[in-house]
């Protein structure tokens, strides 16, 4: 094969990228609850092997799914490594996982269509994008002869979209992960982000006491309670809004603290039966200045407020 230049290889290689990117998008790689997470890794890892990394699958043992309570497809982590020979190394991670297709998609997001130059897809940016501009990169080292300054491992996991222990999470625990640098989901042009990059998932569980709906003063609604908890955290919301870091953000909206309610929604059995349980999910964004410990002590105090004034609130 004629040696060619990195920059021409690649220009003449976008079509490449386009039809791999929507390659890995027909893959409805969807979380939760993880469906086709076999088919995805299966594919990485006939592309990588045919450019003769090393490849190993990773399993997520059952009893840390069932830990978390996590369902759907097996959760495979695939890892490949170029040996360059040098004495460092970088490592790569890519989730192939995506969140579910929500809203009104005027096209098949698992159809990508391409449309004034852009492609529309579901995952085309988060992240199957950069897994596929990965994989071509890795194309170009080896059609151009070039010898990488250090040695490559990449990782691409599942679960990301849900928190990532069952993922890339994984892996580090036991030990897999090799690098003296990393590269992970990134933005583009130079510049860092530095806002709203902590997270903090809770769930808050309100119970009642079940009843017949045509006799509702015989029961506890854990709904109704559920809606108090939530307007009194919406309130807090206004003051969170007014946080910010000191740190540089592209987008002077990411200098904010913020805070989401309701992604998630649990509760209720049937129509007319009072319900004794509801839940809801809490989506908080930290600033670096702040802690996770600290943030959590901040909204169990307005929950423990409301329970003073309220003794049916459990």
């Amino acid at each position: 094969m004629k040696k060619t230049g990195l920059k021409t290889y690649i220009e003449a290689n976008k079509k490449r990228l386009v039809e791999l990117t929507k390659e890995l998008v027909r893959i409805p790689t969807v979380n939760p609850p993880g469906e086709n997470y076999e088919k995805m890794a299966s594919l990485l890892d006939k592309k990588l092997t045919r450019l003769k990394l090393k490849t190993k699958k990773i399993e997520t043992p059952k009893r840390l799914l069932k830990e978390l309570k996590i369902q759907g497809s097996r959760r495979i982590n695939l890892l490949a490594e170029l040996d360059a020979g040098a004495k460092e190394t970088v490592h790569i991670n890519g989730h192939y996982d995506v969140v579910p297709p929500t809203g009104s998609w005027k096209t098949d997001p698992f159809e990508p269509k391409i449309k004034a130059g852009r492609i529309y897809g579901r995952g085309t940016e988060d992240m199957k994008g950069n897994i596929a501009a990965i994989i071509v990169a890795l194309e170009a080292i080896k059609a151009c002869g070039l010898k990488p300054a250090y040695n490559i491992q990449l990782s691409f996991t599942p679960d990301e979209e849900t928190g990532g222990r069952t993922g890339f999470g994984y892996l580090v625990d036991k030990g897999y992960i090799k690098g003296d640098f990393g590269i992970g989901e990134g933005l583009h042009n130079d510049f860092a982000s530095y806002g709203n990059k902590g997270i903090l998932w809770i769930r808050v569980e309100v119970l009642g006491r079940a009843c017949h709906a045509c006799e509702p003063h015989r029961g506890i609604n854990s709904f109704e309670k559920m809606v108090k908890v939530a307007n009194e955290l919406i309130k807090h919301r206004r003051v969170i809004g007014r946080r910010k870091t000191s740190h540089f953000t592209k987008d002077p909206s990411h200098r904010h603290a913020t805070m989401s309610l309701g992604g998630e929604l649990w509760g209720g059995h049937k129509i007319n039966i009072v319900p004794d349980i509801s839940a809801f999910s809490i989506d908080r964004r930290l600033l670096p200045e702040e802690t996770v410990a600290d943030v959590k002590r901040e909204l169990q105090a307005i929950i423990d407020k409301l329970k003073k004034k309220d003794k049916d609130l459990k």
